[in-house]
């Protein structure tokens, strides 16, 4: 399990900085400065899914790749 946690919390604090911008455009938005502000953050939050993503796809891999046949025994 200590094998996931760095993929995972890193996920999950890109997870956050996605939210924190998203409140961000938000705020924009509703104060019409969508090109100056909003924009910029939409491009890189676009950029943190893609990240988030890939991290999830090395979760997912990890978690396959480290089950032995003890493992899968223990886990039926």
């Amino acid at each position: 399990m200590s094998l996931c946690s760095p993929p995972i919390e890193q996920r999950q604090l890109l997870l956050d900085e996605i939210a924190e911008n998203q409140k961000a455009i938000d705020k924009y938005i509703s104060l019409n400065r969508i090109k100056n502000f909003a924009q910029p953050l939409q491009e890189k939050n676009k950029g943190l899914r893609q990240q988030v993503t890939e991290l999830q796809d090395k979760v997912n891999t990890v978690g396959v790749a480290h089950e032995t046949p003890m493992t899968a025994l223990l886990g039926a």
